[in-house]
């Protein structure tokens, strides 16, 4: 008989300061669940950890069962009800007792109470099903609670940031979980965190520190003491116990080994930590100077408000500075304004239209608002496409109803629903081509580098305002450990 496999997804990568609440049907693309043959249509072959879980169950011959996939955009905490009603939709994919199971969550999922999400989920799962194997695969940014690692069989994240590699996580997670069934090992994890709160862009794995702890940690893998190792880098935007950089080793032998190796690799990050903890923020002007300076075409990611780290992609402080310094030739988006859609949409093909596009949502570090644009609509689309990649490729993106909306100097890409600008094919699916242009704005602070590299080597990062600045030490955090650089307290034990 095959092994019966249950693989759900529960995604939230929360931004304790992000002013978009996050109600159950934010967790689905029609604010409806998606289940069985629906989510295997949707993501089977894409590059993404659900698309490796699903590979990875395939190659073992499994009967997969499919109850739930749900992947909210990052925002503010869910609250304990929600997540609720999402475990009981996980638990009655199972009347029997499945043989393994799968999870594609996202690791840094804190609730509205200060509860950590991941926790809850797997509580519940050992309440129901006491002795059934479990797999994770996590995102880089997941802030790990030593409950996780306990109550998991294996947990696997992502090794890059970008994340070029979660559909290899996926498929990882689901050969490990296999093996330790077939009796090839015996699996026991250990975790050590790093008391520091890092800057996002600090945390990209080809720079140091996290290149020299992720090579330490493929040199410690030898299969045997050390089967797995994720170096994760965390999500300071959650408020939580356990925010923060950590590392998890899989081990086939005793704990201690797999503990000492964990501790190996956090070390190299606690003794880069001032790396780690460097915003690099300078100030917008100074930024578009060095852009004027750089063969085209220049890409620019505003990351104070990018949706990919809870952001609400309608700053147009960027933008806005762009136009007054005299830049031309720009795109820009993709925007999150159903206004301003729900206006461009109905105007006559050829015709001049004026409308205030973005600021729908004001940060106190944000004095610009709303722009009142005038311009032509190019192109409508119904803002669906599959990412190009290398980040997530294959994985379908909805953004909702597309403008084109052309101003004379900047091109804007308007949408009803917001995204990160990790990839070009949120410009290209409009009939937009990053290539001809001399500026390309978008909101990222990390993705945009693998999403835009074929476009060339002028790529920056500019910090505009919004949920995702970089000034964390402005932030009022409530459920934070002592962590580097905030606390003087803050250190290794």
């Amino acid at each position: 008989m095959p092994l019966r496999v249950l693989l759900a997804a529960i995604r939230h990568e929360t931004n304790s300061f992000s002013p978009l609440p996050t109600p159950f049907e934010a967790f689905f693309p029609e604010g409806k669940p998606v289940t069985g043959d629906a989510v295997l249509a949707a993501h089977e072959g894409a590059r993404t950890a659900f698309g490796g879980l699903i590979a990875g169950a395939r190659a073992a011959g499994a009967e997969l069962v499919l109850p739930l996939f749900a992947d909210a955009l990052p925002s503010a905490p869910a609250s304990p009800a929600t997540l609720d009603r999402l475990i009981d939709l996980l638990l009655a994919g199972g009347d029997s007792a499945p043989d393994a199971l799968l999870l594609d969550l996202h690791g840094a999922m804190t609730l509205d109470d200060g509860g950590d999400g991941e926790a809850r989920i797997l509580r519940a799962l050992r309440a129901r099903w006491p002795g059934v194997p479990i797999a994770l695969a996590l995102d880089f940014h997941a802030n790990l609670a030593d409950e996780v690692i306990g109550l998991a069989t294996v947990v696997c994240g992502y090794r890059t940031y970008p994340h070029v590699d979660a559909y290899e996580t996926g498929l990882r997670a689901a050969r490990l979980l296999f093996a330790a069934i077939n009796g090839e090992f015996a699996p026991v994890q250990a975790l050590c965190r790093v008391p520091v709160l890092p800057q996002m862009q600090q945390l990209v794995t080809d720079d140091e520190p996290m290149r020299s702890a992720n090579a330490l940690a493929q040199a410690l893998t030898d299969g045997r003491d050390v089967v797995d190792v994720t170096v994760f880098g965390g999500f300071p935007l959650a408020d939580s116990a356990v925010t923060g950089p950590s590392v998890v080793v899989v081990g086939g032998a005793g704990r201690a080994a797999a503990a000492a190796a964990a501790r190996r690799v956090a070390d190299v990050l606690w003794a880069g930590r001032s790396r780690l903890v460097d915003s690099g923020a300078e100030p917008v002007a100074t930024t578009l100077a060095r852009a004027a300076r750089l063969p085209p075409p220049v890409i620019l990611a505003d990351c104070g408000n990018n949706a990919g780290a809870g952001g609400t992609c309608d700053t147009m402080t960027v933008l806005a500075a762009m136009l007054a310094a005299g830049m031309r030739d720009i795109v820009a988006g993709v925007y999150w304004d159903p206004g301003a859609v729900a206006v461009l949409q109905h105007a006559a093909p050829g015709s001049t239209v004026s409308v205030d596009v973005g600021g729908r949502h004001r940060y106190a570090d944000d004095t610009t608002g709303p722009l009142r644009l005038t311009g032509r609509v190019r192109r409508v689309t119904d803002g669906r496409f599959a990412a190009h990649g290398p980040v997530y490729a294959g994985m379908p993106i909805e953004l909702g109803t597309t403008i084109v909306f052309d101003t004379g100097a900047a091109t804007l890409v308007v949408a009803e629903r917001r995204v990160e600008g990790f990839d070009a094919g949120m410009l290209t699916h409009a009939g937009v081509d990053p290539a001809a242009a001399r500026y390309v704005l978008v909101f990222s602070r990390v993705g945009f580098r693998a999403g835009f590299a074929r476009y060339g080597d002028s790529r920056l990062l500019v910090h505009g305002p919004g949920a995702a600045a970089a000034a964390l030490d402005r932030l009022p955090y409530r459920h934070l450990p002592p962590l580097y650089p905030l606390h003087e307290a803050a250190g290794r034990a």
